[in-house]
C-alpha cells in the first residue's frame, strides 16, 4: 500500500471515530420518548435519537438505490451509444473502400 492510500486509510478512520463521538454523544442527549402514529393504526415510542438516526439510514440507503438505478441507466445507454457508433464507422469505412 502507496503512502497516500495510508493516510487515506487513517483519514477515513479518523472521521469515522469522530462521527461515531458525535453519534454517542446525540444519543446521550437526545433520549426523550416520542410517540409516533402510523395510519391510526399503531403507536411506537422511540427516542428522538433513534428516531433521527433511522431516517438518517434509511436516506442514505434510498440514495444508494437511486444513485444505482441511474448507473445502470447510464451503462445501457453508453452501451447502445458504444454499439450505433460501431455501426456507423463500419458504414464510413465500407464508403471510403468503395471510393477509392
Amino acid at each position: 500500500m502507496s503512502l497516500s492510500g495510508w493516510m487515506k486509510g487513517l483519514i477515513f478512520c479518523l472521521l469515522i471515530l469522530i462521527i461515531g463521538i458525535f453519534l454517542t454523544d446525540f444519543v446521550i442527549k437526545n433520549n426523550a420518548l416520542v410517540e409516533l402514529t402510523i395510519l391510526n393504526l399503531s403507536k411506537i415510542s422511540l427516542s428522538v435519537a433513534a428516531l433521527v438516526i433511522i431516517v438518517f439510514v434509511s436516506g442514505g440507503i434510498v440514495g444508494l438505490l437511486l444513485s444505482s438505478l441511474m448507473m445502470i441507466k447510464l451503462a445501457v445507454s453508453n452501451a447502445s451509444c458504444k454499439k450505433n457508433l460501431n455501426r456507423h464507422k463500419k458504414m464510413i469505412q465500407a464508403l471510403e473502400t468503395h471510393q477509392i
